[in-house]
């Protein structure tokens, strides 16, 4: 079970990290803090700005633990409540260092061409799915041969969709392996 008590206290720590930081960080730096775009809401002017996103995201989980949602629903609230408090800390743990270059990011070519691949697939996903349903309602209405030229559609469908999920995959390890390498520096 999550103890949303214990994520309280620690981010009532890190805000408190937070504000000192923003108090000794320019303006000019604060307009420049670089996470991926898929780990806050909206991008903030200040450390304490993500801290407060952070916290909408405790109250959110523990809305869903009090409305008993599904294990499956908490248990992606948790992992992305993790992630927002990992790319935080990042960022704070290079601040208190002074490492201004996290200020100034701008992603390197192969950065960018990982992500925008992984869009790519994303949107491939998306359109297969749509189409795998449609296909299986056309398939639903049909009787005979046409309801088995339908399934085999369908079928290719399922294979395509499949193969474009491991294909997805590829990608985030490789993201996930860059990230992890000494060439990524910022977009937390």
């Amino acid at each position: 079970m999550v103890d949303i008590s214990q994520l309280s206290t620690r981010l009532a720590q890190l805000t408190q990290q937070c504000q000192t930081l923003d108090n000794q960080l320019t303006a000019q730096q604060r307009e420049n803090f670089h996470f991926n775009k898929s780990l806050f809401a909206k991008p903030e002017k200040s450390l304490t700005g993500y801290c407060n996103q952070v916290g909408k995201r405790i109250k959110d989980l523990e809305q869903a633990l009090t409305e008993g949602v599904s294990n499956q629903l908490i248990a992606h609230r948790c992992e992305a409540l993790a992630d927002q408090f990992a790319g935080l800390l990042k960022l704070v743990a290079q601040a208190q260092k002074g490492n201004g270059q996290l200020f100034s990011h701008h992603p390197a070519p192969e950065e960018k061409k990982l992500y925008q691949k992984l869009q790519k697939q994303y949107e491939y996903e998306r359109r297969l799915e749509q189409m795998l349903a449609h296909s299986k309602q056309q398939g639903a209405r049909l009787v005979g041969a046409e309801k088995r030229s339908a399934q085999q559609a369908t079928k290719t469908l399922e294979g395509r969709l499949e193969r474009c999920k491991t294909a997805t995959f590829a990608v985030e390890l490789a993201i996930r392996e860059f990230e992890s390498s000494s060439a990524f520096i910022g977009n937390f």
